[in-house]
């Protein structure tokens, strides 16, 4: 069984990939996701569930861009475009990702994190009329604290 969360960062937001500037994002900014996954426990001798444990989980950041050049997808891991449709981006290796833009508060903040896959979909038209590429990371934990990226506000 899965569960899946997902909190928004609104708002244009910057994103770099490994050093290089990917561009911005809609105005929808930042989704970010968690997906669980639980494994049921049976009781002996039983059919009932008396006990839940976590398996796995799955943290994924998602974004539209608005800007990006094609040097930019090809930080993505190489790309092929047919009639507006992306058929291939992959992400080798481990990169970190910072994303910057308006934190609720009226400050900037910064999201640093590392991650490992990219998933980019088919070009789409926004809401306000812009051309855009939505991305989808997913994220890598931290093997020293078991934690993902790290939230700094800044004036």
């Amino acid at each position: 069984m899965a569960v899946v969360k997902t909190n928004v960062l609104t708002g244009e937001c910057g994103i770099t990939l490994d050093s290089d500037v990917l561009g911005l994002t809609t105005e929808d900014g930042i989704s970010f996701g968690t997906e669980k996954t639980w494994v049921d426990v049976k009781g002996d001798q039983s059919v009932l569930t008396v006990k839940k444990r976590l398996s796995h989980v799955k943290r994924t950041i998602a974004f539209t861009l608005i800007e990006i050049t094609a040097d930019a997808l090809k930080t993505l891991g190489g790309y092929t475009i047919v009639d507006t449709k992306i058929t291939y981006a992959h992400i080798q290796s481990e990169l970190p990702l910072v994303i910057t833009g308006p934190a609720a508060s009226g400050k900037i903040f910064t999201y640093t994190t590392t991650v490992i896959a990219a998933e980019v979909g088919n070009v789409v038209r926004t809401k306000t009329g812009a051309v855009g590429i939505p991305v989808t990371f997913e994220e890598v934990a931290n093997p020293a604290t078991n934690e993902f990226g790290t939230y700094v506000e800044s004036t």
